[in-house]
């Protein structure tokens, strides 16, 4: 892939050097993995993020793209961005085309300070940042901008304490679709991927689970994974793994912690009998609970808690009214599902709870934190099996899955 922001653009920070190879050899000689444990996951070379965040530029009158330089404390100007989706690069070109064409001063020009956008397959999610009040005249200058875009595109206007919604603020996203024809062009590591994890026999594999579970809302200024090729790789390995692991799952339950807005809660609660999920970010949680509602999911139960609410729920040390529809005391949990920020778990009393578990799957952001935390699970556990997924190219970024078992 060529950028002509290299070198500068703070978003790649391995520009010239990048070798995912390099990043399987660091993993494998951290963990001490052995072949027949470890598999890799790449990312297409182009197009594969989701997500992405710019400031504008208003140069001699002229809008651009910026972003943060690399090492430096200044702007970069950004003429394309071939990391993005291609409907959000066609956008990028389409949208400065069309404010452009505008007076400096026009409403939709004036004080436009930034621009962020989150897509799906054929949508996508425009939120204009402005350093002023947004009125009527700022709404109606957007509808009629909304409406000339070629991209299927809803606009969402933002300032201090404001956030004007045109349309919608939400995305549907489904895992399955990203399973297709990106990933032909460029092989996952072959070297260290077994049969079952092939694109193929992936498809194969998964016929038997319902899509549609495997369906969420996306919404914008909330979390979700950047790049959906590797995301969707992540939940085909969860779903195809841990049967095969732990063959009996179906008849028990599994707690999941730092839920988000369910991206692994739908497409999991196929394969347990119930799916209790703790998340303490309300939004999320309403996320969530509209994708249950969607799909007409009833083995998946919610809590408002965060780990150590969890925890005191789950010993009865502490009475929650938010779990008072919720019986704790009917669930059989034999696996939990961690998927804790980049500072990892780190407590003492959280790891010996987590260590109860016969199985633990962590979804790591962080080796070395993970590599902490293990520290303190090998002590009970053993991994069964550990996955890198290339969610970053172009950084030093991995991100992991290690599914752990009872010795």
């Amino acid at each position: 892939m060529f950028c002509s922001a290299f070198g500068q653009c703070g978003g790649c920070s391995k520009f010239l050097d990048y070798d995912f190879q390099q990043k399987i050899l660091e993993l494998k000689t951290q963990f001490s993995i052995q072949d027949s444990l470890f598999y890799a996951f790449s990312s297409p070379d182009s197009g594969f993020r989701a997500r992405a965040d710019f400031r504008f530029s208003h140069l001699y009158g002229m809008l651009s793209f910026a972003t943060n330089s690399l090492g430096k404390n200044e702007r970069v100007k950004i003429e394309s961005c071939p990391i993005l989706l291609d409907c959000i690069q066609r956008l990028m070109h389409e949208l400065l085309y069309a404010l452009n064409a505008l007076s400096p001063l026009h409403i939709l020009r004036d004080k436009l300070y930034g621009a962020s956008f989150l897509a799906n397959t054929n949508e996508i999610l425009l939120t204009l940042i402005y350093h002023k009040k947004l009125g009527d005249s700022w709404v109606k200058a957007a509808k009629d901008l909304q409406s000339s875009l070629q991209e299927k595109t809803f606009i969402i206007g933002r300032s201090r304490g404001q956030k004007i919604v045109l349309e919608k603020d939400y995305l549907l996203d489904n895992f399955s679709s990203y399973l297709e024809s990106k990933f032909q062009t460029k092989p996952t590591t072959s070297s260290y991927i077994s049969a079952p994890f092939n694109l193929d026999s992936l498809k194969e594999n998964l016929a038997e689970f319902h899509s549609k579970q495997c369906t969420l809302y996306k919404k914008e200024s909330l979390f979700s994974q950047p790049n959906p090729y590797i995301n969707a790789q992540m939940i085909a390995f969860l779903l195809t793994q841990i049967p095969r692991i732990f063959p009996v799952c179906k008849q028990y339950d599994l707690l999941e912690l730092y839920c988000g807005s369910g991206n692994f809660t739908l497409p999991l609660s196929q394969i347990f009998r119930k799916v209790f999920a703790t998340e303490v970010v309300k939004d999320s949680i309403s996320l969530l609970k509209y994708s249950i509602k969607l799909h007409k999911i009833t083995n998946i139960h919610i809590g408002r808690l965060n780990a150590k609410e969890c925890i005191s729920a789950l010993k009865n040390e502490r009475i929650f009214k938010r779990l008072q529809d919720i019986d704790l005391q009917d669930f059989c949990f034999k696996a939990v599902l961690v998927d804790p920020p980049r500072m990892g778990i780190g407590s003492k009393d959280m790891l010996t709870f987590l260590s109860q578990f016969p199985y633990i799957i962590y979804v790591s952001c962080n080796p070395q934190t993970l590599e902490s935390d293990m520290a303190f699970l090998s002590r009970t556990h053993k991994i069964t099996t550990f996955a890198l997924f290339d969610q970053f190219p172009y950084t030093p970024h991995k991100e992991c899955i290690a599914i752990l078992r009872f010795h």
